[in-house]
């Protein structure tokens, strides 16, 4: 059994350890731009999001033992754009249908919010959170694509 809770913004503190783990996943699966996750830290990427967002959705899970085990956290920009900003679940705890339930009910917090074009970003081989996404509705659109100018994009461009 698992409980779902809404965070007040100053309790976000206690899915900061999930969201180290998320932050370590997608430097290890993010094809080469795993650099981009060296210095994030917790306190910068909530300041960011918080100052890009006239409201927030933060909302935890929690097992029978009250430890939690998944959170997602949602926002709402000036533009009047939602976005789910990060998701995160146990992997002792996926395939539960906790990010599924989670991502319903950030959905519904848009609805009610009157906003009607959510997105999300989400590592391209990071397929198990795209079938969750495609799930509750989200589709595929634009696809970004980087390079980091170093030695060897030089090379590759001569």
């Amino acid at each position: 059994m698992f409980t779902y809770k809404d965070l007040i913004e100053d309790k976000i503190d206690c899915v900061k350890d999930l969201w180290e783990k998320n932050r370590l996943f997608h430097k290890e699966n993010s094809n080469g731009f795993s650099t981009d996750y060296d210095g994030l830290s917790f306190k910068e990427r909530m300041k960011v999001l918080f100052n890009k967002s006239t409201k927030r959705k933060i909302t935890i899970v929690e097992n029978e033992e009250n430890q939690i085990i998944a959170y997602c956290m949602s926002i709402i920009t000036e533009a009047k754009l939602g976005e789910i900003a990060t998701l995160y679940v146990e992997e002792n705890c996926r395939r539960a249908g906790i990010g599924k339930k989670l991502l319903q009910l950030h959905i519904k917090w848009f609805e009610e919010n009157d906003i009607n074009n959510v997105r999300v970003e989400v590592l391209h081989n990071n397929f198990s959170a795209i079938s969750l996404y495609e799930s509750v509705g989200l589709r595929k659109d634009t696809m970004k694509m980087r390079i980091l100018i170093d030695e060897l994009a030089t090379v590759n461009l001569k």
